[in-house]
């Protein structure tokens, strides 16, 4: 018999959290989707661009949107991957994934653009090329 090609290669501990289950991850996605639209349960319109980027001025929201949206994104990406999940997933759930993620994205840009150009944050507005670090968020 032979030999795994990786045995005696690398420590334990060094291989230790660098595989992923995907199929684990995969079923984490409607969880990790629910949660992303959490953050706006108080937004009445769900299509309303604007109302999402208004939501995302809080610091609080903005600091849990980025690492569930990225998450999800992630996710989401190793589903797309994966031959099973594609055959298994309806067309509508699949493309609802994609079309919140894009949208998702956008907003999360459309935020990063107000940003850095000062508007949505106060004392911000005005600000200078010498001063445009300060307009990171947070």
């Amino acid at each position: 018999m032979q030999e795994p090609p990786l045995e005696g290669k690398f420590d334990q501990e060094d291989l230790e959290g660098t595989l992923t289950d995907v199929a684990e991850e995969l079923k984490r996605l409607p969880s990790l989707h629910d949660a992303l639209w959490d953050l706006f349960r108080e937004v009445r319109n769900k299509k309303d661009e604007e109302a999402f980027e208004l939501a995302l001025e809080k610091p609080e929201r903005r600091d849990e949107f980025y690492p569930r949206l990225s998450k999800f994104c992630l996710v989401l990406k190793m589903a797309l991957a994966s031959i099973h999940w594609v055959k298994a997933t309806p067309a509508a759930t699949s493309d609802r994934y994609k079309r919140d993620a894009m949208f998702f994205s956008k907003a999360q840009s459309v935020r990063e653009d107000s940003l850095r150009r000062g508007r949505g944050l106060p004392g911000l507005r005005g600000a200078d090329s010498e001063n445009a670090h300060d307009l990171r968020p947070g």
